[in-house]
């Protein structure tokens, strides 16, 4: 889970592999969802967006991630889906990723499996 850093607008990954957008709604006193995103086969265990809002990432139990350009909290694509291959130079998921992190220029994600 994690807040946009420049709106009200929290992120959420769950065990029903999508990524929720949440906004709190004052005239009906409830959270109400601003949009759902389905692209991993497994359960999102994290995210991160950038400082800007224009960049999520997002890994999961099925060993990818997923990076998101963020138009619209209505418009967001996937830009790539890196899955079995060499991420960094360091090697390859084999296994869950459980946590993503951009770096403060969103140039670098760091993951951990």
């Amino acid at each position: 889970m994690k807040w946009c850093p420049n709106e009200d607008v929290l992120y959420s990954g769950s065990y029903d592999n999508t990524i929720k957008l949440w906004r709190y709604d004052e005239s009906q006193e409830s959270w109400g969802n601003l949009n759902t995103l389905n692209s991993h086969s497994s359960t999102v265990w994290g995210l991160d967006i950038s400082q800007d809002g224009k960049i999520l990432v997002t890994c999961s139990d099925d060993k990818s991630i997923i990076v998101w350009y963020v138009k619209s909290y209505e418009n967001i694509v996937k830009v790539s889906h890196l899955t079995g291959c060499n991420i960094s130079n360091l090697g390859f998921h084999e296994r869950t990723v459980f946590s993503c992190s951009l770096d403060s220029n969103s140039q670098i994600i760091a993951s951990v499996y």
